[in-house]
């Protein structure tokens, strides 16, 4: 079941940065369009706030956020009130418009087809999440996680994809590794623990992967042997070691 970023963070976007309400804009015909301008830039930051968050981007409390709003009301002779109206405005457009998106790219994440497009959402949001650190009025939003743009879109795609067995990391050598892993976690009650260990001995050889990619593949071998242990095969351990050998040919055939 696809998840969905609004269902997720409504809570966390019903109560962050307390504007003024959007009805409050009725004077912004008296703003001039330059300053109305960094107003809606500045509204459209705090709108992608919320969904910055589901990329590791830390949330601020909003109120430093409505103060420099205040300030630079103050500084181009508009009024607090119908400064943060403004931003108020461009916020809520853009808050609906970025979840509705993201929930649109993630309600295919079973369908590989739709790899790119989802590539291409979370690209584009962690673009502006970027852009808002990077002002010092946004960057009282929220802290940047670790990594590039491309590094954190990779690492979020990848979270995602990962259960569907279509991260970038996840070659078929990998992907029959996990397999391996789930067939001993399948077969654990029927085997001695030196057995256990001798199975999975093909899955932690020194150096068999970089280890930016190692960090990665031990949690999802543990993970996939912890789903075989919640659904026993029921086998004998002679069969169990017999399948065992073939999960670990056809991994070591994905290698080659």
């Amino acid at each position: 079941m696809a998840v969905k970023v609004s269902a997720v963070f409504a809570p966390v976007i019903a109560g962050l940065f307390g504007l003024a309400p959007a009805a409050a804009l009725a004077q912004s015909a008296q703003i001039p369009s330059e300053i109305m301008g960094r107003l809606d830039v500045l509204g459209r930051f705090a709108g992608d706030a919320p969904s910055c968050a589901v990329l590791g981007y830390g949330l601020r409390d909003p109120r430093a956020f409505d103060e420099e709003v205040s300030r630079y009301g103050d500084r181009v002779g508009v009024s607090a009130r119908d400064a943060m109206a403004a931003v108020a405005a461009a916020k809520t457009t853009e808050d609906r418009a970025m979840r509705e998106k993201m929930d649109a790219a993630m309600a295919h994440l079973d369908e590989q087809s739709a790899d790119r497009a989802l590539n291409d959402a979370v690209e584009e949001l962690a673009t502006k999440c970027r852009r808002a650190v990077d002002d010092p009025v946004g960057s009282t939003l929220m802290t940047p996680p670790l990594g590039s743009i491309p590094t954190v879109v990779r690492r979020y795609v990848d979270s995602l994809l990962e259960p569907k067995g279509r991260a970038g990391w996840q070659t078929p050598f990998i992907l029959g590794g996990g397999e391996l892993a789930r067939t001993v976690g399948a077969c654990e009650t029927r085997l001695a623990r030196a057995q256990v260990h001798s199975a999975l001995a093909p899955l932690h050889q020194p150096y068999l992967f970089a280890p930016d990619v190692q960090e990665l593949v031990d949690p999802y071998f543990a993970k996939r042997q912890a789903a075989g242990r919640e659904k026993p095969l029921g086998l004998g351990a002679a069969q169990c070691l017999r399948l065992i050998a073939k999960k670990t040919m056809e991994m070591q055939k994905a290698g080659n």
